[in-house]
């Protein structure tokens, strides 16, 4: 695993100790967790503007909200 050194402000220092003691991980942990998650937002972002290009031009479609509450049972 590739280490790296960050040198942050003091305030986010303590802020990160603050919430990972809240659940329970070492901040080291909690770090590479909101990392991971930061890039999985961003890699989730891109594959939307991705669909949205897609359905502007017309290579794909959309449905309804109502056709698809009820095709995955969401109306019950």
């Amino acid at each position: 695993m590739a280490q790296f050194v960050l040198e942050l402000p003091q305030d986010l220092r303590e802020r990160i100790e603050v919430r990972s003691d809240e659940v329970k991980q070492k901040p080291e942990r909690f770090v590479l967790m909101a990392i991971e998650q930061y890039l999985e937002d961003l890699e989730d972002a891109e594959e939307a503007q991705r669909v949205v290009a897609e359905i502007d031009a017309g290579r794909m479609g959309t449905r309804p909200w109502g056709e698809v509450r009820a095709r995955l049972g969401l109306d019950d």
